[in-house]
C-alpha cells in the first residue's frame, strides 16, 4: 500500500495498475474487451475515492496521452461532485498537487489534458468553503505563479515550489501578483502562466455549470466576486504583451469566458497596452480567430451597461477603448491589408474577405462577429446621441452590408442575424413617435439593406445550374438561407410599412428585368464578352443613407460630424444592381428571379390591398419572365408563385390578366413536367378566386377552352393512377381548376352546363362506344380487364352527367 501525510490511503499499486489496463482495453480496437472495461470504469468512476487512484496514476511515469486524459477527467467529475476532497486539510496538497500536473502536461503539449485539470481545480475552489469567495482567485496565483521574492530566494524542486505557495492559501500572506512577478515567472517557465490562464479560464464555466455541486449561496457568493475581483487582468496583461502566440491563445479564451459572467475582467480598461497588443494579434497567423473571440466577447459583455451607464463607469470606459482601438488600429490595418490581398476598391468585397484569403476562413468568421458586436454595442449609444461613435458604425455597418452580399453562407448569415435581431429589433422597441423620426433618417441604411438581403438570396453557381422550376429542388442549404432573409425582409416591410418598402423591391424587379434584356440583347449578338455587368454595391449610395440625417433621437444641436450626402429617395439609382460576382453577370436571370422572391415575400397574402402601380408592374415583369428567353426554369418558376399569389388583384384590375393568362398557358404546355406542374397550381390558385373565376368564365372562354383542351390532352386523371408522389399531378390541378370555374356563380346558369359537357364529353362518348362493343360481344377481353377497375375520372362525371339528363 502507498501512503500520503495528508491524503491519506491512496491505492494499491494493484488497483492503479488494473485502472490502467481497463483504460487501455477502452481505447482499444477489440469490442470484445471494450464493453466490459466500459462497465469496470463506469462503476470505478462512481466510487467514492475514484479521485485518489488517478492522482496516483498521475505521478506514473510513462504514461500515455489517452491514459492521462482519462485520470484526469475522473479527476474533474469527481471534484465536481464528491464530497471528501473538500476537507481542509487536503486542499493545499491537492491543489498543488493538481498543479504540477498541469505543468508536466503542458510541457508535454498535452493542453486536453491539462484543461481537464484545470477544471478540477476550479470546481474545486468553488465549492470548498474553506476558502473565501472574495480570496480564491488571489489563492489560486499564488500556487501557480508565487511571488517574486519566493521565486528569487527558493532554488527547490517546482512542486515543493507550488507546495509551499498552497499552503499560504490559509495562511496570513495574501499578496497580489504584481507585473515584475509576471515577468520574471514567464521568462523562467511560461507553463505556470499558462496553467493560471487555463484555471482562470475554468473558473466561470465551474461556477455556471449545473455539473458543479454547490450551494445556491455559495455559488451566488463566488460569481459575485469573480466580477468584482481584479486579480486577472494582471495576469491576462502579461500573457498578451508576451508576443507569445500560445498564451495569447489561453488569455484570450480566458477573456471570452469571464465575459460569459456578464461583464469583462475588472480594470481590464486602464491596461491600454493590453488592448494594443489584443489588436495587433487580429491579423496573427496563430491568434486571429482567438483575438477576435476576445474582442467580440468584450463588445457583447459591456453593451448592456453601457446604454444606461454614464462614460465614468468601467463599461463605458472599455467601450471607449475598444472603440479607439477599432477605429484607429483594427480597421485601417485591415483595410490596408485588404488592399494589398484583394488589390480591389473597398466597396466591393468585405474587409473580412482578405482574412480569409490570407487566414482562412475561421478568421474571416471571427472578424464578422467583432464587428457585429461593435455595431451592437455602439447603436443604443449612437441613437441615444453620442455622435463621437457615429462614423466608427457606419463603417462597420458597411462592412456588414458587404458581407450579407458577397460572404459565404456562415458569414452572410450571421451578419444577417445582426440586423434582424439587433438594428431591426432596436428600431422596433423604439416608442412609436420616435420610432416615426428616426425612420425616415433611416429609410435609406433600411433599403439598402433590403438591396443586400435580396442580392443573397441569388442562387450560386451550382444552385442555379441545378435548378429547376420547383423550388424544393434547391439545396436545403439555399432554401435555409432563403427562409432566414424572408424573415428579414418581413420585418424591414413592417418597419417602412408595405407600400414604401412594395416601391423599394418593384424597382429592383424593374431594373433587374431590364439586365436580362440587356444580357439576352448582348448573347444574341455573340458580344457577351462586353457586356458589362453591374458590380459591387455602391457604398457611396449606402453613406448616404447611413448618413441621411442625425442619428440621435434628440436634437442634434452642436454635432460637428460634417459628411456628404446624397439622395435616396425611392427614385434614386440603387445601391448596386444585383449580379452576384461569382456568376460574372453571365446568368442575366439570376437578379429578376431574386428580385421575384422578394417581392413574392414582400406581397404575402396583402396583394388585394397593395398599390395598383407597383403591382402592375410586378405582374408585367412576371408574365413576360415565364416565357423570356433568357430565362430559366427556376426564373419561370418563380414568376408563376407570385402571379399565383395575386388572383384577388387581378380580380380588380383585369386588364393586367391577358398577359398572365397567355404565360401560365405557355408554362403549362411546356414540355417540362415540372415547369407544366407549377403553372398548374398557378392557375388553380387563380381559379380558387370567386371573383377570379366569374371573370375568367364570362371574359376568358379561350383560356378556359384551353384547360379543357389540355386535361383532355393529358387523358385525364385515369393516366395518372399509377404515380405514387404525394402531390397532385399536372391532371388534377387542371381538374381542381375546371371544376372552380364550372360552379363559379355567374348569370348565366349555361356556363357551368358548357364546361361540364365539355370536361366529360369525351368519356360520354367513350363509354358510348364500349356499351355499343359489349352488345355485339366484340369488347376485347384486356379492355374488360383495364374497365373491372372503378373510373376514378369518368365514372363520377358521367354519373352526374346522367342523372342531370334524367331530371331534365
Amino acid at each position: 500500500m502507498q501512503y500520503s501525510a495528508s491524503l491519506g490511503v491512496v491505492a494499491s499499486n494493484h488497483l492503479a495498475a488494473s485502472l490502467r489496463e481497463a483504460i487501455n482495453a477502452l481505447y482499444s480496437q477489440d469490442h470484445t474487451i471494450q464493453r466490459p472495461a466500459d462497465a469496470w470504469l463506469q462503476t470505478f468512476r462512481a466510487s467514492p475515492g475514484s479521485w485518489r487512484v488517478c492522482l496516483q496514476l498521475l505521478d506514473t511515469s510513462n504514461l500515455q496521452e489517452h491514459e492521462c486524459y482519462f485520470a484526469a477527467n475522473s479527476i474533474k467529475a469527481a471534484c465536481q461532485r464528491q464530497q471528501d476532497m473538500l476537507d481542509p486539510g487536503l486542499l493545499p496538497e491537492l491543489l498543488a498537487k493538481l498543479a504540477v500536473h498541469m505543468q508536466t502536461c503542458i510541457h508535454k503539449h498535452q493542453w486536453a489534458t491539462s484543461q481537464q485539470l484545470a477544471g478540477a481545480v476550479a470546481a474545486v475552489a468553488v465549492r470548498a468553503t474553506a476558502m473565501q469567495p472574495s480570496s480564491i482567485l488571489q489563492g489560486l496565483q499564488t500556487i501557480f505563479i508565487p511571488s517574486a521574492a519566493v521565486v528569487a530566494a527558493t532554488h527547490s524542486s517546482e512542486q515543493h515550489l507550488l507546495l509551499a505557495g498552497a499552503a499560504s492559501v490559509y495562511g496570513i500572506q495574501q499578496t497580489t501578483v504584481d507585473s515584475p512577478a509576471l515577468g520574471l515567472q514567464l521568462q523562467q517557465d511560461p507553463a505556470a502562466l499558462a496553467a493560471m490562464l487555463q484555471v482562470l479560464s475554468a473558473l466561470p464555466d465551474a461556477v455556471m455549470s449545473k455539473q458543479t455541486s454547490v450551494h445556491p449561496d455559495r455559488r451566488t457568493a463566488v460569481t459575485d466576486s469573480l466580477k468584482q475581483s481584479s486579480c486577472a487582468a494582471p495576469v491576462l496583461r502579461a500573457a498578451i504583451c508576451s508576443g507569445n502566440p500560445k498564451l495569447i491563445t489561453l488569455a484570450c479564451q480566458a477573456v471570452v469566458s469571464w465575459c460569459d459572467l456578464g461583464c469583462p475582467p475588472r480594470c481590464l480598461e486602464t491596461h491600454t497596452d493590453v488592448l494594443d497588443a489584443l489588436s495587433s494579434a487580429v491579423l496573427g497567423r496563430e491568434t486571429a480567430v482567438p483575438a477576435c473571440d476576445a474582442l467580440a466577447a468584450m463588445l457583447t459583455a459591456v453593451k448592456e451597461s453601457c446604454s444606461s451607464s454614464s462614460s465614468s463607469t468601467p463599461s463605458m470606459q472599455l467601450l471607449q477603448q475598444l472603440a479607439h482601438q477599432l477605429q484607429g488600429n483594427v480597421l485601417p490595418a485591415l483595410a490596408a491589408e485588404h488592399l494589398t490581398v484583394l488589390q480591389t476598391a473597398a466597396d466591393t468585397a468585405p474587409y473580412s474577405a482578405a482574412l480569409r484569403l490570407h487566414l482562412g476562413p475561421e478568421a474571416e468568421a471571427a472578424f464578422c462577429r467583432v464587428a457585429c458586436a461593435a455595431a451592437a454595442a455602439l447603436l443604443q449609444p449612437v441613437l441615444q446621441g453620442t455622435v463621437q461613435y457615429q462614423p466608427l458604425l457606419e463603417v462597420l455597418l458597411q462592412q456588414l452590408l458587404l458581407s450579407v452580399c458577397v460572404s459565404d453562407d456562415g458569414v452572410a448569415m450571421m451578419a444577417v442575424d445582426f440586423w434582424q435581431d439587433c438594428y431591426i429589433a432596436t428600431l422596433q422597441a423604439l416608442p412609436l413617435d420616435h420610432q416615426a423620426s428616426l425612420l425616415t433618417q433611416q429609410q435609406g441604411v433600411l433599403k439598402a439593406l433590403t438591396g443586400a438581403l435580396v442580392q443573397r438570396t441569388q442562387l450560386g453557381p451550382t444552385a442555379a445550374a441545378a435548378a429547376t422550376a420547383d423550388a424544393r429542388d434547391l439545396p436545403e442549404e439555399t432554401r435555409m438561407v432563403r427562409r432566414e432573409i424572408a424573415s428579414a425582409l418581413r420585418d424591414i416591410g413592417a418597419l417602412l410599412g408595405q407600400q414604401s418598402m412594395l416601391c423599394y423591391v418593384t424597382q429592383l424587379v424593374s431594373n433587374s428585368y431590364q439586365h436580362l434584356c440587356s444580357t439576352h440583347t448582348a448573347a444574341a449578338s455573340s458580344n457577351t464578352s462586353s457586356q458589362a455587368s453591374p458590380a459591387g454595391l455602391g457604398l457611396h449610395d449606402i453613406a448616404a443613407g447611413l448618413t441621411g440625417g442625425s442619428w440621435s433621437l434628440s436634437a442634434a444641436e452642436g454635432m460637428q460630424h460634417s459628411i456628404q450626402h446624397r439622395s435616396t429617395s425611392s427614385t434614386a439609382a440603387l445601391p448596386g444592381h444585383l449580379v452576384p460576382a461569382a456568376c460574372g453577370g453571365s446568368a442575366g436571370w439570376l437578379p429578376l428571379e431574386s428580385a421575384l422572391y422578394a417581392a413574392n415575400v414582400v406581397l404575402g397574402r396583402q396583394g388585394s390591398g397593395a398599390a395598383e402601380q407597383q403591382v402592375q408592374q410586378l405582374v408585367q415583369c412576371a408574365a413576360a419572365a415565364v416565357t423570356h428567353q433568357g430565362g430559366s426554369m427556376k426564373l419561370a418558376g418563380t414568376a408563376l408563385t407570385l402571379l399565383g399569389g395575386l388572383a384577388a388583384w387581378l380580380a380588380n384590375n383585369s386588364t393586367s390578366l391577358p398577359p398572365v393568362l397567355t404565360a401560365v398557358v405557355a408554362a403549362l404546355q411546356s414540355p417540362n413536367e415540372k415547369l407544366a406542374r407549377n403553372a398548374a397550381t398557378c392557375i388553380q390558385r387563380l381559379c380558387s378566386c370567386d371573383d377570379l373565376a366569374v371573370l375568367l368564365t364570362q371574359s376568358h372562354g379561350q383560356f378556359v377552352q384551353q384547360l379543357l383542351q389540355e386535361y383532355q390532352r393529358r387523358g385525364g386523371l385515369s393516366s395518372r393512377l399509377a404515380e405514387g408522389s404525394d402531390d397532385k399531378p399536372v391532371e388534377e390541378l387542371l381538374l381542381l381548376s375546371v371544376c372552380s370555374l364550372a360552379v363559379a356563380h355567374t348569370s348565366n346558369s349555361s356556363d357551368m352546363d358548357s364546361i361540364l359537357l365539355q370536361l366529360v364529353g369525351p368519356q360520354l362518348t367513350a363509354a358510348a362506344d364500349e356499351l355499343v362493343a359489349a352488345l355485339h360481344g366484340n369488347w376485347p377481353q384486356q379492355q374488360q380487364q383495364q374497365q373491372a377497375a372503378p373510373a376514378v375520372h369518368g365514372g363520377y362525371w358521367h354519373q352526374k352527367q346522367q342523372n342531370q339528363s334524367q331530371e331534365q
